[in-house]
């Protein structure tokens, strides 16, 4: 198999590189990347958000020491030129009054001229990207919400002006999202390169074990996974990244800190953060951080309470991060998040209204918690031909009900990954060959008073190779990965094998304005959806219908259109990207435990694979406009599923339906230090049943927020934020129904945040 995908990697280098040859002879070395000039130079724009070019900011070259060589300072119309600059990998150090410092490495040739724009974000705000194509890398667009404006919460908020995502349960504690339809148990999601592991009770764990505050970036990739993204993404993936101390600290600052102090209306929430983060010597940064909150029962829409929806969290991180020092780079983390609360001892979503009553069945106290530890190192010389990453990781989720019998749900996932990454120029065409290797081990434990423990694993090994070529007329990517897996259903059954999965995307640019774009990639995970609390009863002799199981595969095709042109003389921007996708998982695994009572109590007996594929498809429409005070966002996602499992245990695992998703976000800045924000969701009405899921009626959300940062404050901020503003009573689609009921979201939220930056 290896020396297979050997052969078929020189063979789609071979390929690509006969593409790279076609794509510069149709495209002159002016219009590329690099130019030929008489002396190295570095030239390009800086920008702000919003497209608009940022006057008077200074760009410095900085030395494979951190020290400051060349400088400039952009003119009129945002531009810049760093002449007399060294050969080799260099890194940007990019300042402006009222932004936040960005570094951007580089590669510098001798004779040439390089050239990039950079755009700046003000300081401490986070940045939420949505990808389509995703494995295209020019089909990334910014969207317009902000986690500081919108004064995110939980990470339902994260996710509050993207169309394609769907977050349901209703309260905190039964929330599951949802990408494209497709459940997040099937995506490949990371904090900070971390994998987060399997269910533990029901859903617990998992996406919504983390804290808003602390994350700089957010990648939703629903599309076509290039092999160095990592395994078992059947349905996409989400990838997050907590912030640095140098993304934090403020110009030429050698230390800072804030604090923040906010409430929230619907379950009377109160939260507090703070802070403190230092850059004692050039290129190295450290970061402390906490922050707490606590909250009632959720109030829905017309007034009414959701019983024993209260609780409280508590986030810490501590990070080191050296960057770019000497060519090298290397970050160090510890995440804890820990939530807990009384709820019913049911699964979170499970509706309110038909819980037994409180003497047959008591709330419980439940906690779960989330420790993450992640190692990165990477060292880039100015030589192409090496580039090295190298991360680790360890993630634990623990849930706990110690009143419930003892009940304890673990899961303790390791890996890491080793990679490197070859650097092709040639005139206007740009190459990367990455190749390397991952792998993870997920160990899940069940405990319970007077019952002996129940274990079971997942391993994952895979070699990878991406190859990635850009010029001025498109983009080509093609690559493939080998995945070697193994689990365990019980004490003695087992799921082995090895199985390879390709993918191929890129893009053609029309006109400089217009390009098509296309993806196709495979995906498989050798494991399934049962969450730990189930596992558990896997009988030592349980059958796997057919004699044995086939792995779990995906396949997902996209294709579409890009609009990207300036207008109004350059002082605007247009963006208008439309894509149509489908994503098939095949030998989706299920089990049968025959009985009555609850589904955590009953033994399993048999486990199979699905003789139907599940199916998402359907087509994502969104577009920009930016202005110099003003962007405005428009996006609508149409996700029609088939094929999906009709028993409540598994369709919540595997998909929701949700009618046509439509997200307005716009902004406008009246003045300087002001920032205004008006968001509309609107769902249509749901009106085929899918699965276990009912019809469902539509909906729309109103939500107004505004921003004030007086300049006399330096350092002030406050903000506030009308959610749902009309208080409307609804339900989110993909939230589990049972006996016709099902668990409200929230209504009217009020939200004022108070924060204060040394």
């Amino acid at each position: 198999m290896y020396r297979s995908l050997l052969l078929a990697v020189l063979g789609s280098a071979v390929t690509l590189h006969a593409a790279s040859a076609a794509l510069a002879a149709e495209s002159p070395a002016s219009t590329g990347w690099v130019q030929a000039v008489s002396e190295p130079i570095i030239r390009g724009r800086v920008l702000d958000a919003t497209g608009a070019v940022i006057v008077g900011a200074t760009v410095a070259v900085l030395d494979a020491d951190g020290q400051a060589g060349p400088v400039a300072t952009t003119s009129a119309n945002g531009s810049f030129v760093v002449e007399r600059v060294a050969v080799g990998r260099r890194v940007l150090l990019v300042t402006a009054p009222g932004f936040a410092t960005r570094r951007v490495t580089l590669t510098v040739d001798d004779g040439r001229a390089t050239s990039v724009d950079v755009t700046l974000q003000p300081p401490g705000v986070t940045e939420l990207v949505s990808v389509v194509g995703a494995t295209v890398a020019t089909m990334t667009t910014e969207l317009t919400a902000r986690l500081d404006r919108n004064q995110a919460l939980q990470v339902k908020d994260v996710f509050a002006a993207e169309p394609s995502v769907s977050v349901g349960g209703g309260t905190r504690q039964g929330q599951r999202a949802y990408l494209r339809g497709v459940e997040g148990t099937n995506l490949n999601i990371t904090i900070d390169g971390a994998r987060q592991g399997q269910n533990l009770y029901n859903h617990r764990g998992g996406l919504a074990d983390a804290d808003p505050e602390m994350l700089k970036r957010v990648e939703l990739q629903p599309g076509p996974s290039a092999a160095d993204q990592g395994a078992a993404a059947l349905g996409g993936s989400v990838r997050m990244e907590t912030v640095d101390a140098q993304d934090l600290l403020r110009d030429g600052r050698r230390a800072g800190a804030f604090l923040r102090a906010g409430s929230a209306s619907s379950n009377e929430a109160l939260r507090g953060s703070m802070a403190a983060y230092a850059q004692p010597v050039a290129g190295l940064g450290l970061l402390a951080y906490v922050t707490g909150n606590r909250f009632e029962d959720q109030r829905i829409g017309g007034g009414d309470l959701v019983p024993y929806s209260g609780g409280d969290d508590v986030n810490y991180l501590l990070k080191l991060s050296l960057l770019n020092r000497r060519h090298n780079s290397v970050r160090i983390s510890a995440d804890r998040y820990e939530t807990q609360g009384f709820n019913f001892m049911q699964r979170g979503d499970y509706p309110y209204q038909v819980q037994l009553p409180i003497a047959v069945r008591p709330p419980q106290d439940q906690t779960v918690i989330r420790t993450t530890l992640t190692g990165q190192y990477g060292y880039a010389p100015p030589q192409s031909l090496i580039d090295v990453e190298v991360k680790s990781y360890r993630n634990v989720n623990d849930f706990s009900a110690p009143n419930s019998a003892g009940e304890r749900f673990l899961s303790v996932v390791w890996g890491g990954d080793v990679r490197n990454t070859f650097v092709f120029d040639s005139g206007a065409i740009r190459q990367r060959l990455t190749v390397g290797a991952d792998y993870f081990r997920s160990d899940g434990l069940a405990q319970r008073t007077a019952a002996p423990d129940r274990t079971n694993f997942e391993t994952n090994t895979g070699l990878f190779v991406q190859h990635r070529i850009a010029g001025a007329r498109g983009l080509l990517t093609a690559g493939a990965r080998v995945d070697d897996f193994e689990s365990s259903f019980g004490t003695i059954r087992r799921l082995n094998g090895r199985v390879a999965s390709p993918n191929v995307s890129g893009e053609w640019r029309v006109t400089p304005a217009v390009g098509l774009f296309a993806g196709y990639g495979r995906a498989v995970r050798g494991s399934s959806t049962i969450p730990i609390h189930f596992a558990r009863n896997i009988v030592d002799d349980v059958v796997f219908r057919g004699g044995a199981l086939e792995p779990e595969r995906s396949t997902q095709t996209e294709a579409g259109m890009r609009l990207s042109r300036t207008v109004g003389g350059g002082s605007q921007r247009l963006g208008v990207d439309v894509a149509v996708f489908r994503t098939t998982i095949a030998n989706a695994i299920g089990y049968l435990a025959p009985g009555t009572g609850g589904l955590g109590g009953r033994p399993i007996r048999e486990i199979y694979n699905e003789t139907e594929d599940f199916r998402s498809e359907g087509f994502d429409v969104r577009g920009t406009w930016r202005a110099s005070a003003f962007e405005t966002f428009l996006g609508v996602t149409r996700a029609t599923l088939s094929g999906v499992q009709l028993l409540p245990q598994f369709s919540a695992r595997q998909a929701a339906p949700m009618g046509d998703k439509l997200v307005w976000d716009s902004r406008f800045r009246p003045w300087s230090g002001v920032s205004l924000g008006y968001t509309l969701t609107a769902v249509a009405d749901l009106t085929d049943a899918v699965g276990a899921l009912p019809p469902r009626p539509g909906y729309t959300v109103h939500d107004l927020r505004a921003e004030w940062a007086p300049r006399a404050g330096r350092g002030l901020v406050v903000s506030a934020a009308a959610l749902n503003l009309f208080d409307a009573r609804y339900i989110n689609q993909a939230t589990l129904t049972e006996l016709g009921f099902a668990t409200e979201e929230p209504g009217r939220d009020l939200r004022v945040t108070i924060g204060y930056r040394f």
